[in-house]
């Protein structure tokens, strides 16, 4: 990251912080059962990154089957996920400034503001500010992320206010397959680590 970037990225993290309440949840505080609008954060812009997000997908519809799931992905990574049995809505991020207009603003905007009772940000290696806005701008009173990824340590933690400790126990995908019977762990190992 280049060091205007950083610092650019520092002060809005302090800007955000001056307006964010610092309450904190831990998972196990969450009204899970009251969740009927989950919002999913995918929208970084590696397409594998996106492929390894989709048994989150499956988990989060097994774990809430009546939720209404949304997922805010890049325009060119939207395929992939338009016709996935696990999500009703595909809300589309645009990543370059002229690829908007009024009208996609005004749909992104109504999309986002569909009164979520959770998002759930999905980092991988490094933190995404424009899903933390996303997640800010979508209202939601519990938003889910990573709390391995601070940009700075100085700065306290308020977009992710329900932070969720990284899996040691699994260092890399191929892990999780079971060489005997080549198929993939059971589901658990995902849905324990994201379902709170």
């Amino acid at each position: 990251m280049l060091p205007l970037e950083v610092t650019l990225k520092r002060l809005l993290f302090r800007l955000i912080n001056v307006f964010r309440s610092g309450t904190r949840y831990a998972a196990s505080q969450l009204p899970i059962n009251a969740f009927n609008r989950i919002l999913i954060v995918r929208q970084h812009d590696q397409l594998g990154d996106l492929l390894i997000a989709t048994p989150v997908l499956r988990a989060m519809r097994r774990r809430f089957p009546n939720a209404f799931i949304a997922v805010v992905v890049r325009e060119y990574t939207a395929p992939v996920v338009d016709n996935n049995p696990y999500v009703d809505e595909v809300i589309v991020f645009y990543e370059k400034l002229w690829r908007w207009n009024i009208r996609k603003l005004i749909m992104f905007w109504k999309s986002l503001r569909n009164r979520f009772d959770c998002v759930i940000v999905l980092n991988t290696i490094s933190r995404s500010l424009s899903s933390d806005i996303i997640a800010l701008l979508s209202g939601a009173k519990y938003i889910v992320g990573p709390d391995h990824l601070m940009l700075d340590p100085s700065i306290p933690e308020k977009v992710y206010n329900v932070p969720i400790r990284r899996s040691t126990a699994q260092k890399h995908e191929m892990s999780a397959i079971s060489i005997s019977s080549v198929r993939w762990a059971p589901m658990r190992t995902i849905s324990n680590t994201i379902l709170f």
